[in-house]
This record gives structure tokens, sequence and C-alpha cells, in this order.
């Protein structure tokens, strides 16, 4: 009979963290431990799952006091306008959770650590997608409030590959949308949500920008391929089974949903991150540990807006 892995997911309450409480949960390979700085935010979510009677749930300041087979770090501002406004913080909050995790590993060298990163640590404007052989892109000499969030990103797993002696995985994650998303953040697919939502006109920037929307089951896929497989020092990009353009996606969306967008030639599409032509990664080396990502993009976007607007019509959207 195969062990059951104990699985701390920190972060539990915010998008990646809790849908891979919900999938990893009802994976019977796993003991799934939430863990979150809002206990009564935690409550809410578990409550809202179809079955919670399995997870456990931990406050962010006892965490260290556990005993886990795998750490799953989730923690980290993704909000387009939280990393405007405050660009230094976003640093100093990924170097804190980083000593946390990086201690616990220590004193528990055990333990395997699943370490959420971004696809900004490539850094530029991906004028083409990242691969394998890709350079960082930051202008050392020229650095600017958007390149923060990037760099602090590739800080955090060049920290991670000096420590070779430990079994820590970076999964660089491009674009991600689900029914779990915060929909008060300002994301493209957050303004394409309401102005379906809100029979309203979505004005949106020529540039026919290509994106990578990782379906959520796909995502907890790769975190227990990671998991399962022999501890390793690696980092990894997150992929679907094929990316999406903007042109395609809004013609998907106008025919399923009604939605209606104008193209503004003068819209300034560059975003909090820097601007990114084509944000996605055609690097496939988390292929060697099993991952077979079920889900394009565009199917992904399908199914989660359908469940995004199910919710909606039930008043359970957040």
């Amino acid at each position: 009979m195969t062990q059951t892995r104990r699985v701390a997911i920190l972060g539990a309450t915010g998008h990646v963290g809790k849908c891979l409480v919900e999938a990893l949960s009802a994976d019977a390979r796993y003991e799934v431990v939430a863990v979150a700085r809002s206990m009564p935010k935690l409550e809410a979510f578990l409550r809202s799952l179809p079955a919670s009677d399995g997870i456990r749930q931990c406050h962010l300041d006892a965490f260290t006091d556990g005993a886990y087979d795998a750490v799953v770090n989730c923690i980290g501002e993704g909000d387009p306008s939280a990393l405007a406004r405050d660009a230094g913080g976003v640093m100093s909050v990924t170097e804190h959770f980083d000593d946390i995790t990086m201690g616990y590993l220590r004193s528990h060298p055990g333990t395997r650590l699943v370490n959420f990163s971004s696809g900004a640590a490539y850094g530029g404007s991906f004028a083409e997608p990242a691969r394998e052989e890709s350079t960082a892109g930051f202008e050392v000499n020229r650095l600017h409030a958007s390149d923060v969030y990037g760099l602090a990103k590739l800080s955090s797993e060049a920290r991670h590959r000096a420590a070779a002696d430990c079994s820590i995985v970076d999964l660089r994650l491009f674009s991600f949308f689900s029914r779990h998303i915060d929909s008060c953040r300002r994301y493209f697919m957050n303004d394409v949500m309401a102005a379906i939502a809100d029979s309203t006109v979505l004005i949106t920037g020529e540039a026919d920008i290509v994106r990578d929307y990782v379906d959520r089951s796909d995502l907890a896929s790769l975190v227990a391929c990671v998991i399962e497989s022999e501890p390793r020092n690696d980092v990894l990009d997150v992929y679907s089974s094929g990316p999406v353009r903007k042109s395609e996606l809004l013609k998907e969306l106008a025919g399923l949903y009604g939605l209606e967008y104008r193209i503004d030639p003068g819209l300034d599409i560059s975003s909090s991150t820097g601007e990114k032509l084509n944000y996605y990664s055609v690097n496939r080396r988390a292929g060697e540990i099993g991952y077979v990502p079920r889900y394009s993009s565009i199917e992904t976007l399908r199914r989660e807006v359908d469940a995004v607007m199910g919710q909606a019509e039930r008043g359970q959207v957040e």
C-alpha cells in the first residue's frame, strides 16, 4: 500500500493556492495541510469546497512546527496594481517567505520544496517565447520598477540553485486564470469577464499578444509529478498543450458569450511588469518527469469562464 504524503500548501487562500488545495486534497496520495495568514478566510474557502473534511488547517505562524513530505510555496504578490504601488515591497515579501521555507528545509532535509516562480524571471519584452537556452533580458544599467517582480523571482531561483543539496523545484508560471481568481484584481481576463457580465465593450490594444493559460488540473498534475519524481534541484517552465493569440481568444469568447470588443491602436498594453508580446515558453523539460498537459489555453479558458459564469448566476463570485 502506497504511503500518503503530507503536503503543506503555503498561500492556501491565494489564487494558485486555492486551486492546488482543491485538486491535491482530492488525490488519495496526499494529505493536504492548507496554510494561510487569515484563518477566517481559509475556513470560508474550505467550506465552499464539495469535500474538505480531510484538509487540515494551519496558520502561517505555526507552519514550521509541522512535519511535511513536501511544501508548496504559492505565496507572492501577483496583483498588477499592487506591483505598481509598491515594487520594492514585492522583493521584501519574496525574500521573507523564501527565508521561512529555506529555513524549514535546513531543519527538515528530507522535505521537498515546490516553489512558484514566474515567467517574468526571464525579463525582456518576450519578442519571442522563452526557450531552454534563453538568457535573462534585464537592462542592468536601466532597471525600472516593472523589472522588480521578475528580478525578485530570479533572485529566489538563484538562491535555490545555490542550495544544490536541497530538493527544490521552481515552477515558472506564465498565465493563469481559474474560477478561483479574485475578480477585483486587474488582469486581462478579469477585464474580459467584466465586459461579458456587464454587457459593456472591452477596449484593448492592437498588439496580438500570445498567452499560455495552464488549466488548474494540469497545474496540480505538474506539482504531483514533481513530488512523485526523484528528488532534484531544478527549475521548470509551466505550459499548457498550446498557447492562444488574443485575436483567437476574443473571437472565441464573442461567439460563445457575446463579448463585444473594440481595438484601440493608441492603447498602451504594457503592464506593471513590463510589455510581454509572446509571454509563454516552449521549454518542455517538465515532460522529463512525466508532465503531459491535457488542455490547451483556449480549452482551459472555456472551462473556467463557464465555471465563473455559473458562479455569477448563483451569486458565488468573490
